[in-house]
């Protein structure tokens, strides 16, 4: 009705603006319709123009105002009109809620009632069961004190017709079947007592679990209605704070969805950032794996290359001829400075004439020296 009464002003406003346009185009088309100044007109027409141009612009500032106004109040009403619809979206959305807790509970309910019926079902049929193999017992009994008694009545008259010996014979015989039957008795009681104990600690246990049963639905319904009366209790303090209730639910509702999603974002930051230093740990072992298997590779190839050339077969050749020279002497001077020098003179020559060593082609000294050698190489070892 508010907004309804501003747009009725405003389109009024309208109205009477357009008509003081038109008052207005009409003074002043009298007033240039005469070839005179606006001092040589009637004064008249003049001061009626001026009215016309002063109410013009009076209602032209009415019409801005009105349109501040009408569009402050369109403003309000759409607020009004959300905060309406966002209320009325939350009462539905809790009496849905309502509606399958409401459903739940009497479903559980259905299903605790259900079972309840089948434990009896089970109880009666487990009671029928013992008391058919009572009967069956008592009339097993009955057939054994009937069959025992016959017996007895034929011994009996066996008995009479015998002598005195059967007659022992016979009182023992009794004897022994009326102990038989005793321990027959005593056995058939124990079983029966047996089996009462177990129907009593049955008939214990059911009760036991049904009495469980009935504390849980029991402390099922008082959750339900301890909820309910606190989510009452809440609604009622909300609403004596002038807050809406539903607005705070949902707003409690935002704040721990947000919540969760912050954790569940920090979470996956923090998995991301292990799977990250996991990673860039994984290249940094392979890149250094990798290095070092690149600088073996060059150190490898750098002493073949070195193993290779001219100069490592001439320094060998070298180094074999200074060790054959009988004075680790270099075989050549390379200035040409000293005397020639054969190489048999300082070269070991081995002799082959199997004589003394004393061959006069070998020095003393080396021959010295090679006898030595040969004696050390042929030299036993002590046991």
């Amino acid at each position: 009705m508010f907004l309804k009464s501003k747009k009725e002003k405003l389109e009024n406003l309208l109205h009477l603006v357009e008509e003081a346009n038109n008052e207005l185009s009409l003074a002043q088309e009298e007033i240039d319709s005469i070839p005179l100044p606006e001092g040589a007109q009637p004064k008249a027409r003049i001061q009626k123009r001026d009215q016309l141009l002063l109410r013009s612009g009076q209602l032209e500032a009415s019409l801005a105002a009105q349109k501040t106004a009408t569009k402050s109040a369109s403003d309000q009403f759409s607020l009004a009109e959300r905060s309406l619809f966002e209320a009325d979206r939350e009462i539905n959305r809790y009496a849905e809620t309502l509606e399958d807790t409401l459903q739940s509970y009497s479903l559980m309910k259905q299903l605790d009632k259900q079972k309840a019926e089948r434990i009896a079902k089970m109880e009666s049929k487990r009671l029928a069961r013992i008391q058919k193999i009572e009967n069956t017992i008592l009339e097993a009994k009955e057939s054994q004190i009937k069959e025992l008694n016959d017996i007895k009545e034929r011994q009996a008259e066996v008995a009479k017709t015998l002598n005195k010996e059967a007659r022992n014979r016979v009182a023992v015989t009794s004897n022994k079947t009326r102990m038989l039957t005793e321990k027959i008795k005593e056995k058939n009681e124990a079983e029966i007592n047996n089996r009462t104990e177990a129907i009593l600690e049955l008939k214990t246990n059911l009760d036991a679990s049904r009495a469980i049963v009935a504390s849980l639905a029991e402390k099922h319904v008082n959750k339900i209605a301890d909820a309910e009366k606190r989510l009452e209790n809440e609604k009622r303090e909300l609403s004596t704070k002038g807050l809406n209730p539903y607005v705070e639910f949902r707003k409690k509702e935002l704040a721990t969805e947000y919540t969760l999603k912050e954790e569940k974002i920090i979470n996956k930051i923090e998995k991301n950032k292990l799977e990250l230093t996991n990673r860039i740990e994984k290249e940094e072992k392979f890149i250094k794996k990798k290095e070092n298997t690149i600088l073996q590779s060059k150190e490898t190839e750098k002493k073949h290359r070195e193993n290779q050339g001219r100069h490592v077969t001439e320094e060998k050749n070298r180094n074999y001829i200074i060790e054959k020279t009988s004075k680790n002497v270099e075989l050549l001077d390379p200035t040409g400075k000293l005397d020639r020098v054969d190489p048999s003179q300082i070269t070991d020559i081995p002799d082959y004439s199997f004589g003394l060593g004393k061959s006069s082609r070998i020095p003393a000294e080396s021959m010295r020296r090679i006898t030595e050698n040969i004696r050390k190489k042929f030299k036993r070892r002590k046991r």
